[in-house]
C-alpha cells in the first residue's frame, strides 16, 4: 500500500473574508533552505530538506545524502501588490497571509514582473520595484 502524502499547506479565511492564510508545517525546515517568491499572480513557496546518514560496510564508511524538495504555488487576486502579502515564521510553521482572491475587484491591473536570479530558487520580482531583494 502506497504511503499516503501529508498535506504541505492548510488555508484559512479571515473572518471577514478579506484575507487568507496559507500555514505550512515546516519542522526542521531552516530559514535559509526556504524561499517564497513573488511573482505577479502567484506566490511560490519552496523548501528544502536534508539527511545524512552513515553506515559501515566493513572497513568502508558509507554516507549517503537524501535531498527532499518541495514546492507549493498559490494563486493570488489580479493587482495583489507585494505590500499585501506577509509572512511569519516559527520553528514549525511558516504562514502566509494575503488578500483573498474570491472577494478581489475583477480587471485589476497586473504588476510587471521579471526574473530575478538572485537566489538559487529564481525568483520574481516585480519590475519596477528595485528595493525588494
Amino acid at each position: 500500500m502506497p504511503s499516503e502524502r501529508r498535506r504541505s499547506a492548510s488555508f484559512k479565511e479571515s473572518a471577514d473574508g478579506r484575507t487568507v492564510t496559507a500555514t505550512f508545517d515546516v519542522p526542521g525546515v531552516r530559514k535559509e533552505d526556504m524561499h517564497v517568491s513573488y511573482c505577479g499572480r502567484h506566490l511560490v513557496v519552496s523548501w528544502r530538506t536534508s539527511r545524512v546518514t552513515e553506515r559501515r560496510e566493513g572497513d568502508v564508511l558509507v554516507r549517503e545524502r537524501e535531498v527532499v524538495g518541495n514546492n507549493q504555488i498559490i494563486s493570488l487576486a489580479d493587482g495583489t501588490q507585494f505590500a499585501d502579502i506577509w509572512a511569519l515564521k516559527d520553528s514549525k510553521r511558516l504562514a502566509l497571509t494575503y488578500p483573498n482572491p474570491r472577494r478581489a475587484p475583477r480587471n485589476a491591473p497586473r504588476p510587471k514582473t521579471a526574473m530575478s536570479g538572485i537566489t538559487e530558487y529564481h525568483s520574481c520580482v516585480p519590475a519596477d520595484d528595485s528595493t525588494i531583494v
